[in-house]
């Protein structure tokens, strides 16, 4: 039986990215937990017992989100049916100055979008150089291969724990073949950009490690993160949106795909086009431009 109690706020030891989460329901074998706002919200359930899970030193429970209601679920499905409209370039551009009067040179925007960025690119280089990927190949520890993608995770999370973050994590733990993912996007982040044989080859080390569709936000991630330019991050609706405000093809599918993926990077090269004569360094003030140009837009059936 758990000692664990309605209410009470715990920690995972070996996910620490996930934050604080408050016990919602426990049973003999399992604790539902609720995950705080500032890590996507949600919920997440563990089975017990598990020697990771222990109280948090503060047990304040502000900030939780409820767990999400059949009404709510049903709400979501249906907002995956709907089209986000379209916004032009220069209406995107009104907003992003908006809130950063003085553009890509606003102290704000250094400091709220730049700076943690360029930290999870000095993670990447310590967890993913070929020493440091060498020395994990030689113990075969696919959970230290988990831990190296999470140290970057920790950085920056771009990504939803619940429904993201955790099932690929868990995923690496629990398979040999996690150094080969790793291998594969040090690789195609060495030469700079993926071609269709390496998109391929990572895609089918997805499937090794047991997943076979990979979505967006996971799979164009680390690449990212990795190099300031050459990779976009593709979070759907914002490229979808971005897409359909410059008038460019996309070809969207929900699961990383070559041609979604070309096209989507032919995207950030026109908008880095446009963006380079106002002040944009490379694709992470791309990336930026797009969250902060497109977010919240209504969307119509």
């Amino acid at each position: 039986m758990s000692n664990f109690q309605v209410g009470q706020v715990l920690v995972h030891n070996e996910m620490p990215e996930i934050g604080r989460l408050k016990v919602e329901r426990v049973s003999d074998d399992q604790v539902r937990l609720v995950l705080d706002r500032k890590h996507a919200g949600g919920t997440k359930t563990f089975q017990l017992p598990n020697s990771h899970l222990v109280l948090a030193a503060d047990q304040a429970t502000i900030d939780y989100d409820s767990p999400k209601t059949d009404r709510s679920l049903k709400a979501k499905s249906a907002s995956r049916r709907t089209v986000v409209a379209s916004l032009p370039f220069e209406e995107a551009y009104k907003r992003f100055l908006a809130i950063y009067p003085k553009g890509f040179e606003d102290p704000a925007y250094l400091e709220k979008e730049r700076d943690y960025k360029g930290r999870a690119l000095a993670r990447w280089e310590q967890y993913f150089s070929a020493s440091a990927l060498a020395a994990i190949k030689s113990t075969g520890d696919s959970a230290a291969v988990a831990h190296a993608f999470g140290e970057v995770f920790n950085v920056i999370a771009l990504m939803h724990i619940p429904g993201e973050w955790i099932p690929f994590h868990n995923a690496l733990k629990s398979s040999p073949s996690a150094i080969a993912l790793a291998e594969a996007y040090a690789e195609v982040v060495g030469v700079g950009h993926f071609t269709e044989d390496s998109f391929k080859k990572t895609l089918m080390a997805f499937e090794a490690i047991g997943i076979s569709k990979p979505k967006w936000t996971v799979f164009s991630y680390w690449p990212y993160l990795a190099t300031t330019s050459g990779f976009p991050f593709i979070k759907p609706t914002l490229i979808k949106a971005a897409a359909a405000g410059l008038g460019a093809a996309l070809n969207y599918e929900p699961t990383a795909n070559w041609l979604t993926y070309s096209q989507a990077r032919d995207l950030y090269e026109k908008l880095w086009g446009k963006l380079q004569p106002l002040g944009a360094r490379d694709w992470v003030d791309v990336q930026s431009f797009i969250w902060l140009g497109w977010k919240g837009l209504p969307k119509t059936m």
